[in-house]
């Protein structure tokens, strides 16, 4: 909900958050050292995500994080695929 939430409100042309990317998305999912087998926030963040359109990259110094790149991001807001 939480990245649906900040997706969304960047995609609202009613809403100003928009204008302010400039620098590519972190988001901390942690490395699912207590799930049974695959982490279960990264799968679920990845899956929303591709509602969106974008591919987010494991973190190659921490697999503990995703990142979005600011093209991607850019690129999601400009097309607005869904909508």
């Amino acid at each position: 909900a939480a990245i649906r939430n900040i997706l969304d409100g960047w995609l609202d042309e009613t809403n100003s958050m928009g204008g302010g990317l400039t620098a590519d998305l972190v988001i901390i999912t942690g490395k699912g050292l207590n799930s049974v087998s695959t982490p279960v926030l990264q799968e679920i963040t990845r899956e929303v995500l591709l509602e969106y359109g974008i591919e987010p990259q494991l973190d190659k110094t921490n697999s503990g994080r995703m990142i979005v790149g600011i093209g991607d991001l850019l690129e999601c807001f400009g097309k607005k695929s869904w909508r």
